[in-house]
């Protein structure tokens, strides 16, 4: 049998007793084995993760000194001379930086998230690599997030990759349709589909598919509805919902986009009024949608459900009433991040509960206030940036961990 760290102990007789060893390094407390013959003190050494005791077993040789201690926060428990009847799992190796003297007990289970303690939130990461701009769109693919087109003074079609994996951004092919900004873009099955915006000259209605895996985009229906920009839109249970926007006026129409017909089919009309600059995000089980503008800036809340094909008004944004916010799903709760009225650009975030119909503010954005951002979910994270305050800004945020 190969050596392994081993925390348990055969039970034996009690062997004599030896002299004294070196003070030893304090460590994680180890399993509790069965108790194995008193053997010579050893050094001290560092003390293991807690388990499952044991039953106890035939006597045994005599047995050897555990470690016990995290003076110098070791990251590889060392391995012993003990064998014992399990397989070999060699080494075990836990991120333990900055828990010294935390009463926090360690399982094997939650060893994973020790590198999650040491991140510091807001953190800010790679600037978008393109000029500064505002009024993007936004999806997540294959645990990467695309941002594509926005206004940086011109209109733009650019398209990016982030790899969350190795904080990097990477450029991909440009957008299919004609520059734009305020256009929209959601996800099913790993393929994004974007369309829509303002070209300068006209509003579209335009809609294109894009494939991470070919890097490629491909024209697909038109949105039925009327062309616009500034709308908001959010995938449901395979299929995308668009509503809202402005062609001059604001709208309230609600546009189910199904990608296996390639076919749209009108929903219900928004419970509210007609707007622009709203926000949209989905828990895969329904859609939520508020603030943004009528005229006046909007604070009210909706839910709609796909399988109804109903609006039911939930409890009303608590922040201040705004037009321009972003809103992103993490692990069954909807962030909604900044905004503006006109007048003061917001930086506030808040968390909202869909089975508590309640929200709870969080942390608040970790650049400046601003408006027409985008955020979005890769890898149970959110991350957030772009925008404009008033001038267009290119910085990039880890906000939220799930």
């Amino acid at each position: 049998m190969s050596e392994k760290e081993d925390y348990t102990k055969d039970k034996g007789d009690q062997g004599d007793q030896g002299d004294p060893g070196d003070q030893g390094i304090q460590g994680i407390q180890g399993i509790q084995g069965n108790q194995g013959d008193q053997g010579n003190p050893g050094d001290q050494g560092i003390q293991g993760i807690q388990g499952i005791q044991g039953e106890d077993g035939p006597e045994g040789p005599p047995g050897t000194t555990a470690w016990d201690g995290v003076t110098d926060k070791p990251t590889t428990f060392p391995p012993t001379d003990h064998h014992d009847d399990h397989e070999d799992e060699g080494s075990q190796e836990v991120n333990i930086d900055g828990l010294a003297g935390t009463p926090l007990a360690l399982t094997a289970l939650n060893a994973h998230l020790i590198s999650q303690l040491n991140t510091v939130l807001p953190s800010q990461k790679p600037n978008w690599p393109r000029d500064p701009c505002q009024l993007s769109f936004i999806a997540e693919a294959n645990d990467k997030l695309y941002i594509g087109a926005g206004s940086t003074g011109t209109f733009t079609k650019w398209f990016s990759e982030y790899n969350p994996t190795v904080n990097a951004w990477t450029p991909k092919a440009d957008y299919g349709g004609s520059g734009i900004d305020g256009g929209v873009a959601a996800q099913v099955s790993n393929i994004i589909y974007a369309g829509l915006g303002y070209t300068g000259a006209a509003y579209k209605k335009d809609w294109w598919k894009y494939d991470p895996n070919t890097n490629t985009w491909t024209a697909k229906t038109d949105l039925t509805g009327d062309a616009r920009r500034l709308a908001s839109a959010a995938a449901c249970n395979g299929k995308i919902y668009v509503c809202f926007g402005f062609d001059g006026s604001r709208m309230k129409d609600l546009w189910e986009y199904d990608p296996v017909g390639d076919s749209w089919t009108q929903k219900a009309d928004f419970g509210g009024s007609a707007r622009h600059l709203a926000v949209m995000a989905s828990d895969n089980i329904k859609i939520y949608a508020g603030t943004g503008s009528d005229g006046d800036h909007k604070k009210d809340w909706w839910e709609y459900d796909p399988t109804t094909n109903t609006w039911d008004q939930k409890t009303d944004f608590p922040g201040l009433p705004r037009r321009g916010a972003f809103a992103a799903h993490l692990d069954g709760k909807i962030y909604v991040l900044c905004g503006w009225n006109g007048t003061t650009y917001y930086k506030d975030t808040w968390q909202y509960d869909p089975a508590e119909d309640s929200w709870t503010q969080k942390a608040d954005f970790g650049g400046l206030a601003r408006a027409n951002l985008v955020i979005g979910q890769a890898d149970h994270k959110i991350y957030g940036g772009i925008g404009s305050n008033p001038d267009k800004l290119d910085d990039w945020w880890l906000q939220f961990i799930a």
